[in-house]
């Protein structure tokens, strides 16, 4: 109620987060739809908002298989002016291209748009996003009877979700590499 666009653009991502967290994904993207073009407009790619509730909504729309949502949450960073995103939401954006091909079965730009956010990711330092990127690329060339190409990523990815004590992607990536052992 302060009236400050980027303390609502805050708030809006807090309960994106928090809805995630409480397993509510419906409710998340729900409010993430409502409120992330508003402040893509208003603030810009850059704010904190974004970068703390975008990867959250995508991640909520691609649980729910709203692949349709997952599409315009994609388009909301893509159809930005050149040099508009920042690198780190140009990760995210490569992460939900790669993981909305994966979902509608292509293989093509799958491996090169989740490779790429994995080379983002580590080059800016971002641990967690870095060993979720991994996990994602692992899971589908796990599905594409490349077993042996997976173990390399899963490795350091649960290492790094241990140190993090980040339970949920732990446990995927756990989960995932005992399917390679």
């Amino acid at each position: 109620d302060s009236g400050d666009p980027e303390l609502a653009a805050e708030y809006d991502a807090g309960v994106v987060l928090v809805r995630m967290a409480q397993g509510r994904a419906a409710e998340a993207l729900e409010h993430a739809i409502r409120t992330l073009g508003r402040t893509l407009e208003t603030i810009g790619a850059a704010s904190d908002g974004v970068r703390d509730g975008y990867p959250h909504a995508l991640d909520a729309a691609l649980e729910l298989g709203r692949r349709e949502d997952a599409g315009r949450l994609i388009e909301l960073l893509a159809e930005r002016p050149a040099g508009g995103v920042p690198p780190y939401l140009q990760a995210q954006l490569a992460r939900g291209r790669g993981l909305l091909a994966a979902g509608e079965g292509g293989d093509e730009p799958v491996e090169a748009e989740l490779r790429s956010a994995i080379s983002t990711f580590e080059t800016l330092g971002y641990k967690y996003w870095l060993a979720v990127a991994r996990t994602d690329l692992a899971a589908w060339l796990i599905d594409r009877d490349r077993s042996g190409e997976a173990r390399p990523l899963l490795e350091p990815a649960i290492t790094a979700l241990a140190a993090l004590r980040a339970a949920p992607a732990l446990t995927r990536a756990q989960a995932l590499s005992q399917v390679v052992q």
